[in-house]
């Protein structure tokens, strides 16, 4: 029988007013890996670590990892430092047709479907549904239409929930899968240098909110958003090769009171990378409790070995 997922308790905590957050390691690093659950283990914390859909996926994905590989590896390295099996939370970042976006709805989404269900399959238990791009057979001199993006969401999530119940080796699965929606996604790894920042507007997540009630009430029963614990908005925090546009809480307080008015749902923040310290608590304060970070951990490990190679060529000079 699987458990209630941690991510529930902490969509509760925030309800309650606690300033509860959570860091999602997207990285497939190996010794950025080890130092994440290293932390775990030392704090007694749970750990969340996340796999992207071009970087793990049915066909390998760029670290020709398939998602039970990469699961595989992750464990392997849990059970190395000795952290509990039941405190790993596994993710998918971006899953849906983004790696095949240019190829037509038809073929894109058919594969979107066998990824999401390898996911599932695997063990991951927050899943991030992206359908927020046009694909090949959109029309892309227009804005992609958000009943769209949610018709598709909800396609996915359906094929998700049905793998799900697939399942018959419960041991493997501690947690039921939880999912994360919007239709405002930051591209992964970053913005461009010319990329104009536009905080999510409250109309708009409003919006976004009641297409996905919608549509998800089409494929399942009962609470439509049941399982849904966050959406991604822009609450204009971003990165850029050579640029980082830092946290203000006074442009995202529309936001913040919106959220905290929610009974059932969290923010999720992407490329919170290169933050400040004093502005990540602020973000988990404000209703952001999911803090995802790629590039600045593999930044900091890079620095961490060229650190060590001055050490070496000092020491034997």
């Amino acid at each position: 029988m699987f458990r209630p997922h941690p991510l529930k308790a902490l969509v509760q905590q925030q309800k309650m007013g606690m300033a509860s957050g959570i860091c999602s390691i997207c990285s497939s690093h190996q010794y950025v890996i080890e130092a994440a659950i290293e932390k775990a283990v030392n704090e007694g914390t749970y750990i969340l670590i996340e796999a992207t859909a071009n970087q793990v996926n049915q066909y390998g994905g760029y670290t020709r990892m398939f998602p039970k590989d990469f699961a595989e590896f992750v464990k392997n390295i849990a059970v190395k430092k000795g952290l509990a099996i039941d405190r790993l939370m596994l993710g998918g970042d971006h899953l849906g047709p983004l790696v095949w976006k240019d190829e037509s709805e038809s073929t894109s989404m058919e594969k979107a479907e066998s990824l999401i269900i390898d996911y599932v399959k695997a063990g991951f238990s927050k899943i991030h549904i992206d359908t927020s791009m046009h694909l090949g057979s959109d029309d892309r001199s227009k804005k992609l239409e958000t009943n769209t993006i949610a018709k598709r969401a909800a396609r996915l999530y359906k094929a998700a929930e049905k793998a799900f119940d697939d399942v018959t080796d419960m041991e493997e699965f501690y947690y039921k899968p939880v999912y994360v929606i919007g239709s405002e996604v930051p591209v992964p790894g970053g913005t461009r240098e010319d990329e104009v920042l536009q905080v999510t507007q409250i109309e708009d997540l409003e919006e976004t909110l009641q297409c996905y009630r919608e549509a998800f009430a089409q494929v399942c029963s009962g609470n439509a958003l049941n399982d849904v614990i966050a959406v991604v908005v822009q609450p204009g925090v971003e990165f850029g090769e050579g640029s980082i546009h830092e946290y203000s809480k006074e442009a995202a307080k529309k936001l913040s009171t919106f959220i905290k008015a929610q009974d059932y749902i969290i923010f999720e923040g992407h490329s919170t990378d290169y933050q400040m310290m004093t502005h990540l608590s602020v973000m988990v304060e404000d209703g952001i409790a999911i803090l995802k970070v790629g590039p600045a951990v593999t930044f900091a490990l890079r620095e961490g070995l060229f650190a060590l190679e001055n050490i070496e060529k000092e020491l034997l000079s």
